[in-house]
């Protein structure tokens, strides 16, 4: 299966499947509305139109099976190091386990080096204890606390 994967840059026609694939695990559920496509549309489209952003998805016999977004960031820090932060990672609950995970990051980690990245970063949330030994296993650090604030 995983070599018939096709690690792609989003289309418009692909929003639909990616707030999907957001919708469906246990926090999407309570973060997401599907009422709401016009919303999505809209900051898909400033995604699109950004030159550090990138929507990304896993097509699988032509369906969006996984999807991550991508953001380079500069940084004056860690001696003018360019990062890639990755957010918004998901992988259809139905095909979890088959190592489609483990093969979006290492596409993610191409990406990466393509765009002269030398440090990815992500977060997760803290619930998220499936994902934590994921990336655990992925040879992340858990390096950071994190915070937010809502506006």
């Amino acid at each position: 299966m995983l070599e018939q994967l096709l690690f792609r840059r989003a289309t418009i026609n692909d929003v639909p499947s990616v707030v999907g694939l957001l919708f469906d695990d246990i926090l999407g559920k309570t973060r997401e509305n599907l009422e709401e496509m016009d919303q999505y549309t809209a900051q898909f489209n400033k995604i699109f139109n950004s030159d550090n952003q990138q929507s990304m998805v896993i097509e699988f016999e032509n369906n969006v099976i996984a999807c991550c977004e991508l953001s380079i960031l500069y940084s004056l820090t860690l001696n003018c190091n360019t990062r890639l932060l990755v957010e918004g990672v998901r992988v259809s609950h139905k095909l979890r386990g088959q190592g489609i995970g483990k093969w979006l990051f290492n596409e993610i980690e191409k990406f990466a080096r393509l765009n002269g990245c030398s440090l990815i970063q992500l977060t997760t949330n803290k619930q998220r204890h499936d994902a934590h030994r994921f990336y655990d296993n992925l040879g992340y650090v858990n390096s950071h606390e994190g915070y937010k604030l809502i506006l």
